[in-house]
């Protein structure tokens, strides 16, 4: 069994090596988190998406790539590499590959692009305080 990675796909790690080192130095995640602000970098997000490389595994025709989920496992290694303040794993993962799979045609059209593009940040809601299963409020 060969578990070696693809030239196509060596080439998308060394992208998100490139972007994630590049902006997730010692120095400015030390500033992010004494900004006092939310730990978020927004320009290596929108260097990733600038990439391609938040929508890698979204089907093209809603702004993706169509890599599918082994390239997001090749992304998420480097993201947990460099501790990039960046919500990688919550949007690509949790947020955009169920409404890719389960969400009908209008939820896709809405919000994969967004996704893709770096627009929209999204995560999964798994439980609601105080909230009855059967009757979710987000």
């Amino acid at each position: 069994m060969d578990f070696s990675i693809a030239d196509e796909q060596q080439e998308i790690v060394e992208l998100a090596k490139k972007i994630l080192g590049d902006g997730s130095t010692h120095e400015r995640l030390r500033a992010l988190e004494r900004s006092g602000q939310p730990r978020f970098d927004a320009e290596v997000w929108a260097n990733l998406a600038q990439a391609g490389l938040i929508g890698i595994a979204l089907p093209e025709s809603y702004g993706g790539a169509g890599f599918g989920f082994e390239a997001l496992g090749l992304i998420l290694e480097e993201v947990g590499r460099t501790a990039a303040a960046v919500p990688y794993l919550e949007t690509a993962v949790l947020g955009a590959l169920p409404i890719a799979e389960l969400g009908d045609a209008a939820l896709r059209e809405e919000l994969l692009p967004q996704v893709a593009s770096g627009d929209l940040i999204l995560t999964a809601a798994l439980l609601e305080a105080d909230a009855d299963a059967a009757k979710p409020q987000t």
